[in-house]
């Protein structure tokens, strides 16, 4: 039984998309992430084709998000939850930050 990868990196950038399975499967190559994909179309049949097969779908992750500009919230806060440095309200959060959209880096195949 293989390990499930649940996220993309440099090291996985292969994936295959199986909505009515497991979700987004992550993989190092090409090979690995066919032969994933290709069980889980085998799976779909049963009397006949389930009709999630068409949905399932592969490609590689150019993309994924990071995380920018982390600010954690001060160990003193006024009485309304404010803090006297970044004038932030701190009632409901321990962190607050932006994401961008930032290129995986080829590792071997690129």
């Amino acid at each position: 039984m293989r390990t499930r990868n649940y996220s993309a990196s440099a090291e996985k950038p292969y994936f295959y998309y199986d909505g009515e399975g497991n979700g987004f499967e992550y993989f190092a190559t090409e090979e690995e992430r066919d032969a994933a994909a290709n069980e889980a179309i085998q799976a779909c049949l049963d009397d006949g084709w389930a009709e999630g097969v068409e949905d399932i779908i592969a490609g590689k992750v150019t993309h994924t998000t990071k995380q920018i500009d982390v600010i954690h919230k001060p160990e003193v806060v006024d009485e309304n939850g404010y803090d006297a440095v970044n004038d932030m309200h701190w009632v409901d959060y321990d962190t607050v930050c932006n994401y961008i959209l930032e290129p995986i880096k080829e590792t071997n195949d690129g």
